[in-house]
């Protein structure tokens, strides 16, 4: 039950955003604007070794701060086809395999765990896993996957760049 359970997850996740792919990914729009964060994090991340003028890197963040916020713009809606998509999924699966053990854990999980690993199951036995915990799981390991197959996923580097300007002091005024 365990194998099927994750290969429907896997089926769904494709489904799933290669219709994102279809609708979002592809379009030229999406494709400059993720070019476009990505050559401007390359000229800023040169700037800070070899020590260029700080204004213009400063704009520079900020425009990729925008450009970065455009972009989850365009993937809100593919986030809310997935996230609907996935719960009704979800409760089809779990109508199907209420009080189904579907897994047996090799240990007894700690208490914070039990909850999530023996969700909808009336035995007493805590090693037995339920639908959700392996769906959930095999969801998020799949999904990451692909989304990096069809180039889905935040441009290189960015992530930690935004870290970074949310620690730097507030602009002074000129």
């Amino acid at each position: 039950d365990a194998a099927l359970i994750c290969l429907i997850s896997a089926a769904s996740t494709l489904l799933s955003e290669g219709a994102s792919y279809f609708l979002i990914y592809r379009k030229p729009a999406y494709q400059l604007l993720k070019e476009k964060i990505e050559k401007s994090y390359k000229l800023t991340q040169k700037m800070k070794q070899e020590g260029g003028d700080e204004k213009i890197r400063i704009k520079l963040e900020k425009e990729m701060k925008q450009d970065n916020t455009a972009l989850s713009g365009m993937k809100m809606y593919s986030l809310i086809f997935f996230s609907i998509f996935m719960l009704v999924l979800f409760q089809v699966m779990k109508s199907t395999y209420a009080d189904v053990v579907v897994a047996k854990l090799p240990f007894t999980p700690p208490s914070l765990l039990t909850r999530m690993t023996h969700s909808g199951l009336t035995s007493s036995d805590m090693a037995d896993c339920s639908f959700g915990f392996i769906y959930g799981l095999s969801t998020l390991a799949i999904r990451s996957n692909i989304m990096k197959m069809i180039g889905g996923g935040t441009p290189k580097g960015v992530g930690s760049l935004f870290d970074q300007l949310s620690l730097m002091p507030p602009e002074k005024e000129d």
